[in-house]
This record gives structure tokens, C-alpha cells and sequence, in this order.
């Protein structure tokens, strides 16, 4: 295919532009925009997953020096060299298209401009299974004697004589401590006045039951909010 023939021949012809002409030019204006917007869009979903996983939150200055901080603490120390990788490049993040695509390109064990189509499903599932890799690296640092920046947290029940246990395992950051002392104390305040401390620890099982019902969604269904 020439260059002519595809400005004055296909494109023409694809677009219906000689007997609608600006209808066909304004169709195809629309998918020149979507294919000058497909990298961009491709990064910001693949960096909204990063961020997610690594449970960032607002990503600003201050939130990326602390991911920073993580990743420093975490460096060849998981005994994996794909989260050793992973934690390198976080060491030096910025939120800008190298950064992103230097992760993705580790995710899919392929730079990113050689991708496919199939590439791209990939990529997102495996940044989140590294991302979780990295999280359980931080929870063992300590054993290397650096600073432990999440806390594993188990929780086992059964309820109404079911046989069937639920167990779920999270973590969560040490600098979100406080805000857990605050639901805690808010939750303490509506609690206080049952005197039964059975009935309220009932109360808690449930409820915690239905939490962790909400966490343990397959990761996959993460994925799909990302569109």
C-alpha cells in the first residue's frame, strides 16, 4: 500500500467522503482522535490500576514521595526479581508516561510499543499480581530489619451453625492507623451502650463477615471497574 493510495484511494472509499463529503470527513476526524488518544488512554488505565493496588489513593506529591518510601523499603529484598524490578521502578515513579510504561512493560514481559492486542488484558492482570507481590513484600521487611510499613490482619468465623468458614487475610498501610483508631472509637460510641458483650460481638462478626465478603471479589473483577 502507498502512501497515495491510502490518503486519496482508502481512506476516501472507508469514509464514504466522495458522495458524503463532510460527513465522512467528520467521521474519519473522529477516528483519527481516537487513534491519537489510544496511548495516552492505554497509560492512564494502567496507571490507575498501579496506583489502586499499591492502595495510593490521591495521587499528588506527597502520596508518590511515601510510594517512593515503600519501594525504597522493599528493593532487593522479596527474593523475587520481577517485585525487586517492580520496586525499583516505583523507587523512582513520577506520573508520566515513561514511568507507567516502564511498569507495564515489566507486567507484560515486553516493552509496551511492541504490544498487541492480547498484551494489553495481560499487562493489566499481572501489574496487579506484582502490586499484591509488593504489598507482601512489605510485610515481611522486617526479617531483612527494615521498617514494616503494613500489618496482615486474619479473621475467622462461623455463624447461624454453618459449617462453611470464612477466612480472608488484607493488610493495611501503618500510616493509616489513625484513621482506624478513629472508625474504631466512632464505632465504640454507637456500641457503648449495649451491655450485652455477646450481642455485640455477634453484631461485629456479622458485619465484618459482610466486609469480607466484599474483599474477596476474584481480582479480575477489579479489573473490569478500569473499563
Amino acid at each position: 500500500m502507498t502512501p497515495n493510495k491510502l490518503i486519496f484511494d482508502d481512506i476516501p472509499t472507508l469514509f464514504d467522503m466522495y458522495d458524503h463529503e463532510q460527513k465522512g470527513m467528520d467521521a474519519f476526524s473522529v477516528a483519527l482522535e481516537e487513534i491519537t488518544n489510544a496511548y495516552p488512554d492505554l497509560l492512564t488505565k494502567l496507571g490507575q490500576i498501579t496506583m489502586s493496588e499499591l492502595q495510593v489513593g490521591i495521587v499528588n506529591k506527597a502520596s508518590l514521595k511515601r510510594l517512593r518510601e515503600r519501594a525504597e523499603n522493599v528493593r532487593q529484598s522479596s527474593g523475587d526479581f520481577r517485585i525487586d524490578a517492580l520496586a525499583a521502578r516505583l523507587a523512582t515513579f513520577e506520573e508520566t508516561e515513561e514511568s507507567i510504561s516502564g511498569i507495564a512493560g515489566l507486567a507484560a514481559n515486553k516493552p509496551i510499543h511492541d504490544w498487541i492486542d492480547l498484551d494489553v488484558d495481560r499487562a493489566c492482570i499481572e501489574i496487579a499480581v506484582l502490586c499484591q507481590g509488593f504489598k507482601k513484600a512489605e510485610l515481611y521487611a522486617r526479617v531483612k530489619g527494615k521498617q514494616q510499613n503494613r500489618h496482615a490482619i486474619s479473621l475467622m468465623s462461623g455463624l447461624s451453625g454453618q459449617e462453611q468458614v470464612h477466612q480472608l487475610s488484607f493488610d493495611v498501610l501503618e500510616d493509616k492507623k489513625p484513621e482506624i483508631n478513629q472508625i474504631k472509637d466512632q464505632v465504640s460510641k454507637l456500641l457503648i451502650k449495649e451491655s450485652d458483650p455477646e450481642l455485640v460481638l455477634a453484631a461485629l462478626t456479622e458485619l465484618s463477615v459482610e466486609y469480607m465478603n466484599l474483599l474477596a471479589n476474584p481480582m479480575i473483577e477489579r479489573l473490569d471497574n478500569y473499563g
